[in-house]
């Protein structure tokens, strides 16, 4: 079977790579293989349907508000497949099947690998405000104060700000948090939620609509082009500026990491490098020698 064959493939790689690239094709195995439908079907009997449903099964829903969790379902989905062909061309190359047509011509998603993280500047963000419609330059701004993701802010309603006590309620891919918002952005949401009703979306299109992916990505894309900035930037970009805008004003990590609903380890991956910055120039400050 084909959970057979990356059963072997495991042994064949702990034998000859060590324990590191075994345990790393055995975890995807465990997740995606081994007890899984695909991975009860006879080597011989395996299908380019299969393989290609398998490697769909693993992308994140088209419907989903973030291009940044899409791109990384299917960058992470390249990386289970590497693995997959390389455990099934093993089993070819040992004669137990006797041709490759049922993943061959499968081939991984394209233009999907890490995103270059970008950081905009003061200019950057104003002249990206000015060029945004006015309902989209709400949305903007938003996700430039609270440091969410496009859908989390998006879904907001009027009854998860708390106006007493500056905080707002987000649910999102990492489940549902409270964070502390800054004295203007409290003054910010408090403006936006005049007059509505507590089920509104706090942030709404021209139309009253909760915004989705489908409703920013081409007034955003077009914004882009009109602020004169790089044609890759994206909505994620704006998260990123402002968890880097946290991290350069002094921040914990590990506070930054809560508000924006990742992990410490997220945070020191992509901004550690700021942080670094941000220790140097104290470090400069004390006159040792």
């Amino acid at each position: 079977t084909v959970a057979d064959a990356c059963r072997e493939y495991v042994k064949h790689l702990k034998a000859h790579k060590g324990d590191q690239s075994s345990k790393d094709a055995e975890g995807r195995f465990n997740r995606l293989v081994f007890d899984k439908a695909i991975g009860k079907i006879a080597l011989e009997k395996l299908q380019t349907r299969d393989v290609r449903t398998w490697l769909n099964d693993q992308v994140a829903d088209e419907d989903e508000d973030d291009d940044e969790d899409l791109r990384k379902s299917k960058d992470s989905a390249n990386r289970n497949l590497a693995s997959f062909k390389a455990a099934l061309n093993l089993a070819l190359k040992d004669c137990l099947v006797a041709t490759d047509a049922g993943w061959k011509t499968i081939t991984p998603f394209r233009g999907v690998r890490r995103r270059r993280e970008r950081m905009l500047d003061e200019a950057e963000r104003k002249a990206l405000l000015i060029a945004c419609p006015d309902d989209l330059k709400l949305l903007v701004k938003g996700l430039l104060l609270t440091a969410a993701r496009p859908g989390e802010l998006a879904k907001a309603t009027v009854a998860d700000f708390n106006q007493l006590h500056g905080t707002l309620t987000l649910n999102g891919k990492t489940g549902r948090r409270i964070v502390t918002l800054s004295t203007a952005t409290r003054q910010f949401l408090t403006d936006q939620c005049k007059d509505k009703l507590p089920t509104a979306t706090i942030l709404a299109t021209n139309y009253g609509k909760e915004w989705t992916k489908d409703d920013w990505k081409k007034p955003f894309k077009e914004a882009v082009k009109t602020a004169k900035l790089p044609p890759d930037i994206v909505m994620y970009h704006l998260r990123h500026t402002a968890i880097s805008e946290l991290i350069m004003g002094g921040m914990q990590t590990s506070l930054v990491a809560m508000l924006a609903g990742t992990s410490t380890a997220m945070i020191d991956q992509h901004c550690g490098h700021l942080q670094h910055d941000k220790t140097r120039d104290m470090l400069d400050r004390v006159a040792i020698l």
